[in-house]
Parts: structure tokens; sequence; C-alpha cells
């Protein structure tokens, strides 16, 4: 860097000793190359930094950039230094300084550089982020900078990063610095035409969370500008249930418009939506059949009408189904994608409406009920066949993850469907059913984890999907949901006031997972998927005998349930199977306790406790066999022992005794 400084303020770049050492320094390009994009960087000319990089490894030498950013600013050049001290990060916060130092042509060549040596979510990035966060929040005096610099600065560098979040902006909040957290919510929100998510999450999650009433409304406005139908339908409900709110909540400082306005209005769509959350079915049913019905009605006004007649009218939205399906099945592949997810999503939440909720779940207060499928004769039969057609016209789409779907897959609802209508087999066939697909490269490439990026870092990727773990969280969160639908159901028939037991939908996938354990080699992953075998074990027990339920303590225990023992002897010979295996025999423990512990805290049926049981001792018996390991053992059986007697209602301390004698502690010598 000293001898560039030399030859540039002595003019010697056109002098003969300069030809000279250009003439010695042949013999080693890469030291001419520096020299020469030195000179580049010492003109301005920002290329040579550009060209210096490539050319140079991407982790510097600190100490050398240290010094050379020293020289560059003692001897007048401070463009260059501060280019330099941007890339090679002496301290983030001076990099950050010297970022806003800038001149705005400079900092086109330097911001390219920057987010190729620092990617998207690496430790790095994620350090100049809170950095400027913490800068904005707190400005140095010193600086004579505005604190709107930083947030300039993190608004930037922190596109597609998870420090640009809501949690930013509340973070901004409470450091009362409003301007700068309205900054960040709205910069989160995503360009396009179907982005109705963001629009959402702006309004009614971040403004309306906030108390800023007028500016949650001034974001649904936005949004129902902004985005399509039949996308928009989301935001055009939300607004109408925040203006039912506004009307409740009365706010001082904010006059809404009235709902019964919005349902004057003279589109049928706008019109329809706003009759439905005032509760106004056969109204607004009326509303979107004439849209559906209409010939020169755009296609995507008239799926949006199929939606809202699906919340207000269900059976003749299933009527209406095979004619909308029709008319994707005729469209380009990637509009035909588009609408089977979005038609997916559509049948979610009209499933969703027939599940019963989890025991202490809080319900979601921003989305309103509307009609139940079960005012449809035949509902169950009509959704199987829908989502049959779904399936056969592009199931490589619809079996893709989906980030605003239920549990993040169509998988979940289609099992669930299918579940509903009694084909518990063909759930589990759709939760486990491979697909291998093709995803472009997310903006700023895809993540290195802390490494500059590679060559196929921009480049499309092929994934499978289910992904590890995924087939056994949706059947679980299936055959939760199920259990809750089917004892409601057995409720409302007057029969006996019990979860109904159905053969565990989960059985080939405990078979599977046994087949799988028994090969590994590694520990690890032997461990993880004997944790994972031992949940599904507790489900299916579930399934097979549900945990009675009770309101008083001071009710007798209800009757015992009869069980299909032949229903669980498949997955007790994959349990007796895996545990035959000496290294799965190691980690017996994760199947004893996350499985067999598990299910004898749930089941009542004698036989299956029995079952539970013999194969809990089966176990032990082997990891002390494997291990050597008899102390261990023994303290392993009589915390097993220990839990069971935690269990109410079914008496199985018993069964605890019975534990302890068979692993008897040794009398201590005195």
């Amino acid at each position: 860097m000293m001898l560039t400084i030399a030859l540039d303020k002595t003019n010697g770049w056109e002098a003969d000793s300069a030809k000279q050492l250009q003439d010695l320094l042949k013999a080693t390009p890469h030291a001419l190359r520096t020299i020469e994009n030195l000179h580049k960087l010492l003109t301005g000319d920002m290329t040579g930094l550009q060209d210096l990089y490539r050319a140079r490894p991407m982790e510097p030498d600190y100490s050398a950039a240290s010094k050379s950013i020293k020289l560059l600013r003692e001897h007048g050049y401070p463009i260059a230094a501060n280019a330099l001290n941007t890339l090679c990060a002496t301290g983030f916060k001076e990099s950050i300084l010297a970022w806003l130092s800038l001149p705005a042509d400079a900092r086109k060549t330097v911001d390219a550089l920057m987010e190729t040596r620092y990617p998207p979510n690496t430790p790095n990035r994620k350090q100049f982020l809170q950095t400027a966060i913490s800068l904005y929040k707190n400005p140095p005096k010193d600086t004579g900078l505005d604190p709107e610099a930083y947030l300039a600065f993190f608004l930037w560098f922190g596109t597609g990063s998870y420090e640009m979040s809501y949690d930013t902006a509340a973070e901004f909040l409470g450091a009362k610095q409003r301007a700068g957290a309205y900054r960040v919510a709205r910069a989160l929100v995503e360009p396009g035409e179907t982005a109705y998510a963001a629009h959402r999450a702006l309004a009614g999650f971040f403004f309306f969370r906030a108390g800023d009433y007028p500016a949650t409304a001034e974001a649904y406005q936005a949004g129902l500008t902004a985005i399509r139908e039949p996308y928009v339908r989301d935001i055009r409900l939300d607004y109408d249930e925040f203006l039912v709110t506004m009307a409740r909540l009365k706010p001082k400082d904010y006059t809404p418009p009235i709902l019964a306005d919005v349902q004057q209005d003279p589109d049928p769509l706008v019109a329809g939506d706003a009759l439905l959350v005032g509760a106004q079915y056969p109204a607004a049913s009326a509303k979107y059949q004439a849209v559906l019905h209409d010939a020169n009605a755009p296609f995507i006004r008239r799926l949006s009408a199929w939606a809202g007649l699906l919340d207000s009218a269900p059976a003749a939205a299933l009527q209406q189904a095979p004619a909308v399906l029709a008319a994707i099945e005729k469209h380009s592949p990637a509009e035909r994608a588009e609408e089977l997810r979005w038609l997916g999503r559509q049948l979610a939440r009209a499933v969703g409406r027939e599940i019963p909720r989890k025991p202490g779940a809080i319900p979601y207060a921003t989305r309103m009920q509307y009609r139940p499928l079960r005012e449809a004769a035949g509902w169950e039969t009509a959704l199987v066949t829908l989502v049959d057609r779904m399936l056969a016209m592009d199931a490589n789409v619809l079996l893709q993850p989906d980030k605003l779907a239920p549990q993040q897959t169509f998988r979940y609802t289609a099992s669930l469907i299918y579940g509903l209508a009694g084909h518990d087999d063909r759930a589990k066939a759709i939760i486990t059913r491979e697909i291998t697909y093709t995803l472009p490269a997310p903006p700023g490439g895809w993540p290195t984890f802390g490494g500059p990026k590679t060559p196929d870092t921009d480049t499309p990727r092929q994934f499978t999907s289910p992904a590890r773990g995924e087939a056994e969280r949706v059947m679980q969160e299936v055959m939760d949901a199920l259990a809750r639908y089917r004892a409601r159901k057995a409720e409302q028939q007057g029969e006996e006031a019990l979860p109904v037991a159905t053969a565990p939908m989960n059985t080939p996938l405990i078979i599977e997972l046994a087949a799988k354990i028994i090969p590994l080699q590694d520990q690890h992953e032997v461990k993880a998927q004997m944790r994972r075998m031992g949940e599904q074990v507790a489900l299916a027990v579930t399934a097979l005998d549900p945990m009675p339920k009770v309101t008083s303590m001071n009710q007798p225990p209800p009757p015992i349930r009869a069980v299909d023992m032949a229903q669980f002897a498949p997955i007790a010979k994959a349990i007796t199977d895996v545990l035959a295996d000496p290294e799965a025999a190691r980690e017996a423990p994760q199947l004893v306790f996350l499985g067999l512990e598990k299910g004898m805290k749930i089941a009542s049926n004698p036989k299956l406790l029995e079952e539970l049981y013999t194969l809990a001792v089966h176990g032990l018996e082997r990891y002390v066999a494997v291990t050597g390991n008899t102390e261990v053992g023994i303290d392993l059986a009589h915390s097993f022992a220990a839990a069971l007697e935690t269990r109410l209602v079914v008496d199985v301390k018993p069964y605890a005794t019975r534990m302890r004698a068979h692993f008897p502690k040794p009398e201590r010598k005195r």
C-alpha cells in the first residue's frame, strides 16, 4: 500500500521507475495486479476494489487491512479508506460509519461486494445488523450523523435477514422510536399482487397491536389496492372484522367507516364479504352466487366468490367445486399451481371449523368461523372427491411445503379430510408420499452458513418432501385432531362420552422407523430415531385407547374400553425387533420413556397396559444387557415407576410396584 501511495503522490505512474517496477512484477502476476488495482482505488475507481477482491482470498489479513486504512487516511485518500474499511471490518461500528461516509457512486460497487462477502443470516452480517440497531437506538454524539442514517444502513443490509422482522420493529417501539419501528415494519411488506400475508401481518399484527388504528386502516387500504383477487379477499375480511372491532371499542382518536356502508358497496365481492362478517349469510351468499354465475366475470373474481360461498353456504360451494376445478385445469401450469395452493388453504380454513380446539387453546380472535361444513349433507365424501381431483391435477405442487397452510403443508389438510371421511389408510399414505421438486434460489442466494458464495448459490436446487421429521409431525397433528373430532361426534350422537378408539394410522410408520434404525451405525442418529419411534408409539396408544375424559376428580373411573390387541401386535413386534439390535438397545430409554411410559399414562385397558409394561421391562433389560450399566438401569426402572405413580383416575401403581420388584436396588453396606 505504501508503495502505491508513494507512486501516486509523486505522479510516478508514468515515470520510467514505475515501468521498471511493472516489468519486475510481471514474474509475480498477483502482485502486479494488486498494485494496479490499488492504484485504481486511490483514484476513486471502485472497480479496482472489485478486481482486488476477486483476485485475493475472501478472508483478508485484518492486521494488514488496519495498517492500509490508516495509511490511506493519513495521506488524504478518505474514499479509498472508507471503501476498504467497509469491507475489511476492523470493527462493525467503524465499518458502518465508513459505509455511511461513502459517496453514492462509490457505494454501488461496495454494496455488491458487501452482499457477496456477508451473505444473509451469516454471523458477521448478523453482527453488522445488531450494531446498526444499537447505533440507531443509542446514536453516538461524536459522529455528527442523524440516527436515520443508521436505520438506512439497517434497512438496506437487513434485507433477507432474520433481524429484519416485526421483533425488531417492536424493539424500536419499546425504545420509543415509533418512526423507525414503522419504517422497519413497512419494509417487511413484499412486492407483488399475491403477497397478501405480508399486508395482513403489517395491519393486523403490527399496527393494530401497537394501538395505532389509523395506521392499521391505512395499511389495510394499501393492501386492498396492491393485492389482486382472490388473494385480496383475506385482507378484505380482516378489514371488515377490524371495522366490527372498532365499532365495539369506539376509540376516541379514530372514526372508522361503518360496516353497514361497506355492505352496500357496488362491488358484490366487497359487499358480500361485509355481509358475511355481519353474519348475514343468505344475503352474502346471493352476492357470491351472482359473481360465480357471471360468465363475463374474470376467473380470479369467481374464485373469490367460490371461497365466499364456502364460508356462507357450504352445500352450494361443494356443488360448484367440480366446475371450478375444471376451469383451473385449463390454465397454464404456473397459474394452476398458484390456484391449487390457494384452493387448498380455503379448504383448510373450512375443515378447521369442524375440529374442536385443543384443550386450553385460545380461539383466534381475528377470524370469524362462519358456516360449518357439516350443514352440507355428504360433505365428507364431497371433500374427498375434491381433494382426489386436486392431487390428480398436480400432486407435486400441492405436496410441497406451503408456509401459509396449516402445519405449513397441504398434506395436513388432505390427510385430515381423508380421516374425517374414515379413510385413515389414505390419510397416512398422503402424509408419507414422497415427491421431488426444484426451487429457484431465494433473493441473495442460498444460505452459505458463514462462508462465501459458492458457484451454485444462485442456481435452482432440488428438494425432497416430506422433510426429515415432517411426516411424524403432521401425522401426530392429524391423529390428535381426528381424536378430538370423533370424541365430539360421539357425544353429539349421545354415545359414550369418551374418545372413539380407532386403529393407529401410524402403525406402518412405526414399522418403517424400526427397519430404518436397525442398520444405523451413528449413535446420535440412532438416539434421534429411537426418540421419534417412542413418540409415535405413544401416539398409537392414544388412537387405540384414548385417555378417558373426566370432568371431576370425585367421579368414578369411566368404564374400560375394549381394545383390539391385534391392532397393537405389529407395533409390539416392531419394538421387540428394534430392541434386538445392540446399538438400538443402547438407546432403549428413549423408546421406554417417550413411548411406553407415556402410553401407560394414557391407556386404561388392562391388556394394553400389561403389554406396554412387558415391553418396558424388556427394553430396560436389553439396555442393561448391552451396556452393562446395571446401576443406571435400576435407576431408570425406579424413575419409570415413580412416573406411573403420578397418574390419576386409572390406577397403575401396581405396575410401579412390580417394576421396582423386578429391578430391586441393592442393599447398602453399613
